[in-house]
């Protein structure tokens, strides 16, 4: 959840740009429609877990609204693809979690979320590599 949740803190330009800020009230009403019949449905059948996977449902159509009327009003572009699989692993990671003790099913699902994280993101982490590199190699010359 709070990685969908701040991903869609950045995805809000364009209903800025757009002046409808109404918009932000439908999408949390959206969110919070989508909470409670989830909860409503899972925790009776399976308790907290339940409530868990409603939540984390809940905040990947929030994210989804966001991304969707920022781009509709402004478009940039966020990198959806990238950022569905990424949600997608991380959700089925944490279902795995929720229902599963400490096991190697839990411990491979863990190493396929950051794989597949560097994998997708590997341009951007040798550019935040590079940025690194020569923030220290500036810090360290002036010393």
């Amino acid at each position: 959840g709070a990685i969908m949740y701040a991903s869609s803190d950045t995805a809000i330009s364009g209903i800025e740009y757009s002046k409808n800020s109404y918009l932000h009230a439908l999408i949390s009403l959206a969110a919070l429609g989508v909470n409670f019949c989830g909860n409503t449905y899972m925790v009776p059948r399976i308790g907290p877990e339940g409530a868990a996977l409603a939540t984390c449902l809940s905040f990947a159509v929030y994210l989804v609204l966001r991304i969707y009327f920022s781009n509709k009003y402004y478009y940039i572009d966020y990198g959806v693809k990238k950022l569905t699989v990424i949600c997608f692993a991380v959700f089925g990671f944490s279902f795995i979690n929720t229902f599963y003790d400490l096991s190697v099913y839990t411990v491979f699902a863990y190493f396929v979320c950051v794989v597949l994280s560097a994998v997708l993101y590997i341009r951007d982490i040798k550019e935040i590599i590079v940025y690194g590199v020569d923030i220290l190699k500036k810090s360290l010359g002036k010393s």
